[in-house]
């Protein structure tokens, strides 16, 4: 069962979150602004982070983060399709995902590593297994398509 701690860690992060996302997002507006203003014209290969561009973002976001964390439906299938439907190239898109799996990976090896689930002999040895397998799946994949 979850305590009151639980909770306070919970609203604590939500809090966080929120003040955390505020900046960017004023950030970018402001940079909106200053394209308006000096009247830039946007390539193909840039997208233009209206109001309804940053609430899709971020209510995408959170849908992902749901889905990822009660069902585990991975996040990454649905923000690399929001962002290549919002205009992002496949390839960023892409990279976007992979950072985020990368940064996912990083903390649950700093856990594992903390908890003494694994010891460090195991998890060089299934790192060692992860690396080889990629490059070679990578590999065929690149030869597919």
């Amino acid at each position: 069962m979850c305590g009151v701690l639980y909770f306070v860690i919970l609203a604590i992060i939500c809090i966080c979150c929120a003040v955390l996302s505020y900046f960017p997002i004023k950030l970018i507006q402001k940079e909106e602004d200053l394209k308006l203003k000096l009247n830039y014209q946007l390539s193909e290969n840039e997208i233009s982070f209206t109001q309804s561009t940053i609430l899709k973002l971020l209510g995408s976001g959170l849908v992902s983060g749901f889905l990822t964390g009660a069902i585990g439906a991975g996040g990454g299938t649905s923000l690399v399709t929001l962002f290549i439907y919002i205009g992002v190239s496949a390839r960023v898109a892409s990279a976007t995902s992979g950072l985020n799996n990368f940064l996912l990976g990083t903390a649950n090896i700093i856990m594992v590593l903390s908890d003494s689930m694994l010891t460090l002999k195991e998890i060089i040895f299934f790192t060692c297994l992860a690396v080889i397998g990629g490059l070679i799946v990578a590999k065929i994949v690149y030869y597919i398509i």
